[in-house]
């Protein structure tokens, strides 16, 4: 589960990061989970949600951030600093 502080949201494993697109705590949820590599149907298993929940959230996320697959998604939790990227 995650925390929301203002524009903030503290993440399970203590990492703060900032959003400025309007997530819902399970729509970072799932964000976090997909950029592990996780399938709709892991993601479900460690949610307690349906693979139809999770696809729904996935979708809405897309939406939200204006992206349209992995790597786009990828390349905006780099920008966002959400997850670092070293060579």
């Amino acid at each position: 589960m995650t925390a929301k502080i203002g524009g903030m949201i503290i993440l399970p494993d203590g990492v703060l990061v900032e959003v400025k697109a309007k997530l819902t705590p399970r729509q970072v949820d799932v964000l976090k989970l997909k950029l592990r590599g996780y399938t709709a149907k892991e993601m479900g298993q460690e949610l307690f949600i349906s693979r139809r929940a999770v696809e729904s959230h996935w979708n809405e996320v897309r939406e939200t951030l204006n992206v349209t697959g992995l790597k786009e998604l990828i390349e905006w939790a780099v920008k966002s600093g959400l997850i670092e990227y070293h060579i």
